[in-house]
């Protein structure tokens, strides 16, 4: 008698503590059957089943704060890299027009339209690679007729990559950086090349100029802010360090932005990117 008493009570207690030992391995999706008419133990069934649902729902309440906390960040770090050169654009439409180059004007206000029209991109936020370098070349279009004699500039878009998905807005503010802070610094004829393509498995974006180039402190402040995590709005930081956060918040550490620079010989920025085709489930 005494060995089945013991039998009957210590047997839900190890059933109970081997779901816990579940528990804490991360399975919270276990079922628990509560046993009935023990007393003091179906009261410590209930408490265990009852903790554990208030924990499934802090989880997935938590989750759901986090994934908005990100989306508004994912907003907010884009919303820093609107462009800032309209004003100058339609001041360059207005001069054409003064000169009467009709087809220059034509041919800005198209640059104009596929620039805005690429930036909106109907709402999405991730697009095929093809239409986010659509961007930079109708940026740089625009630049070319107003800084004429300044910089040269190339693209190259690989055929492996044109269909990849990538987040907009994430080359033309490296190109934007190129021109302000590299070309015109060095105030003679430069070069521009942007190069998109498969790397390692993974879509890889060069944005390089052969201007100016970061003076080694400068360079050592950026890539100390740029392993910080770090969202800056100033000098050569301006838009970088945003394009590197975007990434890593939309696909982890392993990805984002890095640089090679020399003072007075150039700046190359590097994008790393999953190779990916399809809009992905979550």
């Amino acid at each position: 008698i005494s060995f089945a008493l013991t039998y009957r009570i210590s047997t839900p207690i190890l059933d109970l503590a081997q779901m816990m030992k579940q528990v804490e391995q991360g399975n919270y999706d276990i079922e628990i059957s509560v046993p009935q008419g023990m007393g003091e133990i179906t009261i410590l069934y209930h408490n265990f089943d009852s903790m554990l649902r208030i924990r499934k729902d802090l989880i997935e309440e938590i989750y759901g704060a986090k994934v908005r906390e990100k989306e508004a960040e994912l907003l907010a770090l884009q919303a820093q890299i609107n462009p800032h050169f309209l004003y100058n654009t339609l001041d360059s439409i207005i001069w054409l027009a003064r000169v009467n180059d009709q087809n220059g004007v034509v041919r800005m206000v198209l640059s104009l339209t596929d620039f805005l029209k690429t930036g909106l991109s109907k709402g999405e936020e991730i697009i095929p690679l093809e239409q986010e370098i659509q961007h930079p070349t109708s940026y740089l279009y625009i630049q070319s007729v107003r800084y004429q004699g300044t910089f040269v500039h190339t693209i190259t878009l690989e055929e492996s990559v044109r269909t990849c998905l990538v987040p907009k807005l994430i080359v033309q503010p490296l190109v934007e950086n190129a021109i302000y802070h590299g070309m015109k610094r060095k105030r003679e004829l430069c070069h521009l090349r942007i190069w998109a393509g498969e790397r390692d498995g993974r879509v890889a974006i060069d944005v390089e100029d052969d201007g100016a180039g970061m003076d080694p402190g400068r360079a050592a402040e950026l890539r100390q802010a740029l392993r910080r995590r770090e969202s800056g709005a100033g000098g050569t930081g301006y838009g970088v360090l945003n394009i590197g956060e975007r990434i890593r918040v939309m696909y982890g550490e392993e990805y984002g932005v890095s640089f090679e620079t020399e003072q007075g010989e150039g700046t190359t920025f590097h994008i790393t990117l999953p190779m990916q085709k399809e809009e992905p489930n979550d």
